[in-house]
């Protein structure tokens, strides 16, 4: 009995395992390689904007609730907290991405592939400008819903 107890996890692992084998495969060339880190810094960047946008709409509301009854110094404290918490989710996001792609490019620079590694610095850079508008987007949005100007 305790065999079993043991033997079935360790079964269950296995076979997620070989259900997932992109997951934990090596990539097959140097293109995979920087295909694989572009799709990466690419869903970091678009789970970060998710999640800002989220919060996004979560505030409006609450600010709006606020304002209209009269409350504008308790609008401004939440409407800066959650300003404060999208610039800091998109920092650690950008430090996120500016690690995979100096580490994917680094790799690529090793084996000599200098023009993939460029390509992925740039795709590193255009994922940071992405969060970074996405932030910035949504700080303008929470100021104008300050403002009372909320759509």
């Amino acid at each position: 009995m305790k065999k079993q107890v043991f033997l079935a996890p360790l079964i269950l692992s296995l076979m997620w395992l070989a259900a997932t084998p992109d997951v934990f495969a090596r990539p097959r060339s140097p293109a995979d390689l920087a295909q694989r880190c572009v799709n990466r810094m690419d869903a970091k960047a678009q789970r970060c904007c998710d999640k800002i946008d989220t919060k996004v709409n979560l505030a409006i509301p609450r600010i709006n609730a606020l304002l209209d009854v009269g409350k504008i110094n308790c609008a401004a404290r939440v409407a800066d907290r959650v300003k404060k918490r999208i610039i800091a989710l998109a920092q650690r996001r950008e430090h996120r991405i500016t690690r995979l792609g100096n580490s994917c490019s680094r790799v690529l620079l090793d084996i000599g592939e200098v023009e993939l590694a460029n390509a992925v610095q740039d795709a590193k850079s255009s994922e940071i400008d992405s969060v970074n508008a996405c932030s910035d987007n949504a700080v303008a949005l929470i100021d104008k819903a300050l403002e009372g100007d909320s759509e």
